[in-house]
């Protein structure tokens, strides 16, 4: 694939137009450069519990999905300087102000192939769900951020019933639910 021309350059979203050969055909397109990406499911595997956060995402309310509450795993960018791992232990420290030493692998994923290069690695990590129980917000510079702690069986329920509309939660949770319950 060979790059042909950048559209346009705003913060960390950079727009490019590819083109390639598929089958002796010429294709071109744009693909948005959102880099890479980690995401962290909080597990209390003693207490039957998980954590799961909810900020406020505009994509949402653009898309109106205002009647849901759009629960989310820890997650953010990977900066250039860091490896995964690193990036998963921060991003969950800083949206949570816990210290995570040894966030164990689930999967990983290409988010939206057919328009992005995003790309992000699913931990969990075992916690202690105590530490959220009265943890009312978590600001993170211009985050607002509210834990919800559910048992295995609420996520099993909620799993079945389509209560969560974030694909990154849906699909780590399917896997983890899959693979450990």
């Amino acid at each position: 694939m060979k790059y042909n021309k950048k559209i346009s350059n705003r913060n960390f979203n950079n727009i490019y137009v590819y083109e390639t050969f598929f089958k002796n055909i010429k294709i071109k397109r744009e693909i948005t450069d959102l880099g890479d990406n980690v995401a962290v499911l909080p597990v209390d595997f003693k207490n039957k519990k998980i954590v799961l956060c909810h900020q406020l995402r505009f994509g949402s309310l653009y898309k109106k999905f205002t009647k849901y509450k759009l629960l989310e795993l820890v997650a953010g960018r990977k900066k250039d300087n860091e490896n995964f791992l690193s990036a998963a232990k921060r991003e969950f420290y800083e949206e949570t102000g816990v210290i995570i030493n040894n966030p164990i692998f689930l999967f990983e994923a290409l988010i939206s192939p057919g328009s992005t290069n995003e790309f992000c690695k699913f931990y969990f990590v075992e916690i202690d769900y105590s530490y959220f129980i009265n943890k009312k917000s978590h600001s993170n510079h211009d985050e607002i951020i509210n834990f919800y702690i559910f048992s295995f069986k609420d996520i099993k329920n909620n799993l079945i019933n389509d209560n969560f509309k974030n694909i990154w939660t849906t699909s780590a949770l399917n896997y983890f639910n899959n693979k450990f319950l």
